[in-house]
């Protein structure tokens, strides 16, 4: 599959072409962006930025699912817990 990131064509192979033309979109968008913002900086500094910025947004969604993963986990809990109290009620 070919694409291209900041002016660069790649040819890549991949199991699922969406998720690589979704992550080569998403690469190139931060790459551009911080050309924008810093027109001066080397094409790799550009890249580094970029490739830090795209990790610690990953490294916070990561961490927010696992607090709504816990948040979740003692809902249910705190839930089925109400509903034993009511089923212990009723006998």
């Amino acid at each position: 599959m070919k694409i291209e990131i900041a002016g660069k064509d790649y040819n890549l192979r991949t199991d699922n072409e969406k998720v690589l033309k979704l992550a080569a979109e998403l690469v190139n968008s931060e790459i551009l962006s911080l050309e924008n913002s810093f027109p001066g900086e080397s094409q790799n500094t550009h890249a580094v930025l970029a490739a830090l910025n795209i990790a610690e947004n990953f490294i916070i969604s990561k961490s927010q699912i696992e607090l709504d993963k816990e948040f979740l986990k003692n809902e249910l809990s705190r839930m089925t817990e109400q509903i034993q109290i009511q089923m212990d009620k009723k006998t």
